[in-house]
Formats: C-alpha cells, sequence, structure tokens
C-alpha cells in the first residue's frame, strides 16, 4: 500500500531507505501520473489489476468462474466483451502478476501472527504516566 509513503510526505518526514511504495500526492495533484501503471485491488478473493486502459479481472478460485477476464475500457467502458483472447500476452502477463500477488498473499498468512496488543495488561500507574505526558 502506498499510504503510508504518502502520509510520511504529508508530515514533511523523511522517507525511511528500502521503504516499500511510493507517495500518491502526486497523482492527488494529477502531476507526473503514469497511466500505463496498473492499480491493485481485491474483492472477494478476486484479484483486479486495471489502468486508463485495460481492466484485468483474476476470479477466486472458489467464485465458479474459470477464466479469467481482460477489458479494454477505452473502447468497452461498460466492460461487457471480454477481450482476453484478443490480447494473449497481455493476458498472460496480467495473471503472472496476479497469481504472483496472490502467492505472496498466501505466504504471507501463513507468517507468525503478532500478538493481540489489546490483551497486554499495564500497570494502572504507568497508563496515568502515560497519559499525563499525552502519549494517550
Amino acid at each position: 500500500m502506498d499510504i503510508f509513503p504518502t502520509l510520511l510526505e504529508l508530515t514533511g518526514s523523511n522517507m525511511p531507505t528500502g521503504l516499500q511504495g511510493h507517495s500518491l500526492i502526486s497523482s492527488i495533484n494529477n502531476q507526473n501520473v503514469n497511466i500505463d501503471q496498473f492499480i491493485l485491488s481485491e474483492y472477494n478473493g478476486a484479484t483486479i489489476l486495471q489502468n486508463k486502459k485495460w481492466l484485468y479481472f483474476l476470479p477466486s478460485e472458489s467464485s465458479g468462474i474459470e477464466q479469467s477476464i481482460l477489458y479494454q475500457k477505452t473502447t468497452d467502458p461498460f466492460e461487457k466483451n471480454n477481450v482476453s483472447a484478443k490480447y494473449p500476452e497481455l493476458t498472460r502477463t496480467l495473471y503472472e502478476q496476479s497469481s504472483l500477488l496472490r502467492s505472496y498473499d498466501a505466504m504471507l498468512s501463513k507468517t507468525k501472527k503478532l500478538p493481540d496488543y489489546n490483551e497486554i495488561k499495564l500497570d494502572p500507574e504507568k497508563v496515568k504516566r502515560l497519559q499525563k505526558e499525552g502519549y494517550f
């Protein structure tokens, strides 16, 4: 997600070295927008990649939809005609990118879960001191 880099830029903070993502400020201000760059979204387990010209939909495995769908938004703004057979190389590339993102999500879901910090009991005196100092 690019929200953290955006917040850093809005607050005038320095970007840490190695931080993934980019600030969305130039896009919000419509400066230097790369209209060919795809935006990723997910909906009910489906993966969606889209830019100004294309919308690629890779259904979830449990949806019952057998194939991915590619729409050319400039000529089909209502997304009625699947043109994946007409553009097999683009469809394959977007499928590979979507599959890579899914495998990354699956890998992350298997990593160690963070503790539930709501269950941590704090010393009431320390809480009062922290509140007095403005931490919460």
